[in-house]
């Protein structure tokens, strides 16, 4: 029953980690590529006390690290940055408690991929971020492993059917 807790509001340990950056910056200066590398909602699961306390507070866990220091990308590579939602709520409360909305995400990773030639990464969660961040900071490369995104155009806040989406998609392919 204590797992249920996690998301509870208050809850002073999630509340220190939203008072953290959740996003860190290596820079390799071996070319003028930054990675932006975008965290899923798999970040840390099952969504328990327990499992937040080992990878977020204890081994401040970021996706995509073990891959992104291979040897191959790092010498490709100027700059990474490592972002994270820990709330996994597809970033719509950002990132932090400075950086609680998208349009901040946004200047903020204008900022510090500014002079750079921006390749976003993620998947599912961390998908639909690196999408959206790739078409707001004119990204050179965009890969989204299985990021969720509707091409479905809404009129009323009513939900499209599923013909007239598969309508639509037809017509942008």
């Amino acid at each position: 029953m204590d797992d249920l807790k996690l998301w509870e509001t208050p809850n002073p340990m999630v509340d220190e980690i939203y008072h953290r950056d959740n996003y860190e910056v290596i820079d390799y200066d071996n070319t003028n590529i930054c990675y932006v590398f975008f965290s899923s909602n798999g970040l840390f699961f099952p969504d328990t006390i327990k499992e937040f306390q080992e990878k977020i507070v204890d081994k401040n866990r970021y996706e995509w690290k073990r891959m992104a220091s291979s040897k191959e990308i790092v010498v490709k590579s100027g700059r990474h940055i490592f972002v994270r939602d820990i709330y996994k709520q597809w970033y719509a409360k950002g990132i932090s408690y400075l950086i609680n909305s998208v349009d901040k995400m946004v200047l903020l990773l204008k900022q510090l991929t500014e002079g750079y030639d921006v390749i976003t990464v993620g998947s599912s969660a961390g998908g639909y971020m690196a999408a959206l961040m790739a078409a707001e900071l004119s990204a050179k490369a965009c890969f989204d492993f299985a990021g969720q995104i509707s091409f479905c155009s809404f009129s009323n806040k009513s939900i499209c059917s599923r013909r007239s989406r598969i309508a639509e998609c037809k017509q942008i392919l």
